[in-house]
C-alpha cells in the first residue's frame, strides 16, 4: 500500500511554499529531494517545494508511483487566494487615496480593526 503524502501551504522563508508531510520513510526522502528539488525545513518539520504550478507538476510525476497526494488543504488556500486576488483587483481599480484606505480596511479581518486607529 502507498503512503499518503499531505500537501499544505505554508509560508517559510518569507515565501508561499508547498509543506511536504509524511511519515519518516528514507525512499521518500530521497526521491522527494533528488528528483522534486525538495528542501528540508527543520524548522517547519517538513519537506518544502516552492508554492507554484512547476515546483508542483515536478513534485506530483516525481511521487505518481511511490505515494498518494492528499491536496484538499493545497487546493482550499489557492481557491482563497483566487478570490482574494479577484477582490482586492476588482476593489483596487479605483484611483483615489481614500478608495485605496477603503481597500485596505476592508480586507482586514473584523477581529482586528480595533487595532487600526492605534
Amino acid at each position: 500500500m502507498k503512503p499518503t503524502i499531505d500537501l499544505k501551504p505554508i509560508i517559510h522563508k518569507n515565501a508561499e511554499q508547498i509543506g511536504i508531510y509524511f511519515k519518516n520513510d528514507l525512499p521518500l526522502n530521497i526521491i522527494i529531494r533528488k528528483e522534486a528539488g525538495g528542501i528540508w525545513s527543520q524548522t517547519k518539520k517538513c519537506w518544502y517545494v516552492s508554492l507554484d504550478r512547476n515546483a508542483f507538476e515536478k513534485l506530483k510525476a516525481a511521487l505518481k508511483d511511490h505515494a498518494i497526494l492528499e491536496t484538499n488543504n493545497l487546493k482550499k488556500y489557492l481557491e482563497e487566494r483566487k478570490d482574494k486576488d479577484k477582490t482586492l483587483q476588482r476593489l483596487g481599480s479605483k484611483s483615489t487615496i481614500l478608495n485605496k484606505r477603503s481597500l485596505i480596511v476592508s480586507v482586514i479581518s473584523p477581529a482586528n480593526k480595533h487595532v487600526l486607529p492605534a
